[in-house]
């Protein structure tokens, strides 16, 4: 009765898919990014791996899913899924003044995403895009909190970092 379970031959890996933005509350939909190397097949292999069932997430275009559902068995699973997971962050607030820039570099390749909060509804999402001053030419809106900005100034990237209110996060 202690023992969950016995495995043969298999690799035993110490390191774990990073939770980000996460604390003990775990809010969720979780936002499951993976490595440009997998692909939407491989994307959904990996949640199948980890015995998500479809209602439980939706896929995008952008290399991310978003999990509305998961037990802590899953959860693992998915951590454990280093060779296709990037990162996996939780819904929550930021607690800085600045949005952050995630996995930004000096060169700063576009596009940038930009992911909003659950409370920010695609209505909120323009006007945000418009309070900095950027043009609907410059970025496509999706259907799951994601704006994809093609192009930006550095003061409208300044005026964006801090709509902390409604902006998650910028990558």
């Amino acid at each position: 009765e202690s023992i969950v379970a016995i495995e043969c031959d298999g690799t035993v890996s110490t390191t774990k898919v990073p939770l980000e933005n996460c604390d003990d509350s775990m809010r969720k939909p979780l936002l499951i990014k993976f490595k440009n190397t997998c692909d939407a097949s491989c994307q959904l292999d990996t949640m199948k791996e980890a015995n998500i069932g479809k209602s439980n997430y939706s896929q995008t275009s952008l290399g991310i899913i978003t999990l509305n559902e998961v037990t802590d068995e899953q959860l693992m699973s998915l951590r454990g899924k280093t060779e296709s997971i990037v990162a996996i962050e939780c819904d929550g607030t930021v607690s800085t003044t600045k949005v952050p820039l995630e996995n930004c570099d000096d060169s700063m390749r576009k596009p940038l995403l930009i992911k909003f909060k659950n409370t920010c509804d695609a209505s909120c999402q323009l006007d945000t895009m418009k309070e900095a001053n950027i043009g609907k030419s410059n970025y496509s809106q999706t259907s799951l909190g994601i704006i994809t900005l093609n192009e930006v100034t550095d003061e409208q990237l300044m005026s964006l970092r801090g709509k902390t209110e409604s902006i998650v996060a910028i990558e």
